[in-house]
């Protein structure tokens, strides 16, 4: 999920840290794409208006062995 396309969901960059729990300053240093764990819990709290695909993220995103990099922590539905 594209980081642009979270925040015209939401609104804002604020509105998109309120929604991951987190600060504006962490959205601010995410790359272009929207963490996996975040992007897969944003998914599901959009009704599927943002769609969260694995396949679009590039290298930099995956572990050796290729799964993605995730939190330890989940995202409470703050929607």
């Amino acid at each position: 999920m594209k980081k642009q396309d979270a925040i015209s969901h939401f609104g804002s960059k604020a509105a998109v840290a309120r929604a991951a729990g987190i600060s504006k300053q962490a959205v601010s240093q995410w790359g272009d794409f929207v963490p996996p764990a975040i992007a897969e819990a944003f998914a599901e709290i959009s009704g599927g208006e943002l769609v969260y695909d694995p396949g679009v993220y590039p290298p930099s995103y995956r572990r050796p062995g290729g799964r993605l990099w995730a939190p330890t922590s989940s995202i409470e539905n703050a929607a």
